[in-house]
């Protein structure tokens, strides 16, 4: 697996799209880690859940191919 942050031949589209999918990843890992932290009965369901709906579009971010992130911007407008 090879970082494709910031290849050079990414369109400006592309490097929109994984910024957007990196800020909604890491707000998402934020809410999971409020429910491991700051939560006073912990949820395993809520930690869980916003563990993996963060770590889905931050990995595609910076290890997924062209298509899969925009297939991914797609289906989150669905």
């Amino acid at each position: 697996m090879t970082l494709k942050l910031l290849a050079s031949d990414q369109t400006s589209g592309e490097i929109l799209v994984r910024v957007i999918h990196i800020v909604i990843g890491l707000c998402l890992l934020g809410v999971a880690a409020w429910f491991w932290l700051a939560v006073p009965l912990f949820n395993p369901y809520g930690f869980f859940g916003f563990l993996v709906a963060g770590a889905i579009p931050f990995l595609a971010a910076l290890f997924g191919s062209r298509k899969t992130i925009f297939q991914l911007l797609l289906f989150g407008w669905v």
